[in-house]
């Protein structure tokens, strides 16, 4: 989808990657779990010329390998983007937060 700065990022339709010399951080998840699924919901996409500005909410599931226990986290995500030589999109932040607090 697009170059990467760094960090942990979503690509399209449920999957991640961490990428950006962070190798170390995508061996860890493997061992880590199984069974991973990531599913964004309500994505909305904002262009203002060579920026683009992306944010959703997402649902992580998985197993741990250690005991088989259910992992499920959800939050929400924003993702900023620009666009770089040749036209391709690069992505240059991401935010992750938890779920908004209702009162």
């Amino acid at each position: 989808m697009a170059d990467h700065a760094g960090g942990i990022v979503h690509i399209a339709y449920g999957t991640f990657a961490w990428v950006g010399g962070s190798e170390v951080g995508l061996r860890l998840l493997g061992a880590s779990f199984t069974d991973r699924k990531l599913t964004a919901r309500d994505i909305a996409v904002d262009l203002h010329g060579d920026s683009a500005y992306v944010e959703f909410y997402w649902h992580y599931s998985a197993k741990q390998k250690s005991d088989g226990k259910d992992v499920q986290t959800d939050g929400r995500e924003s993702q900023l983007y620009r666009r770089v030589d040749g036209g391709r999109w690069a992505l240059v932040h991401v935010h992750y937060s938890g779920m908004p607090i209702t009162p």
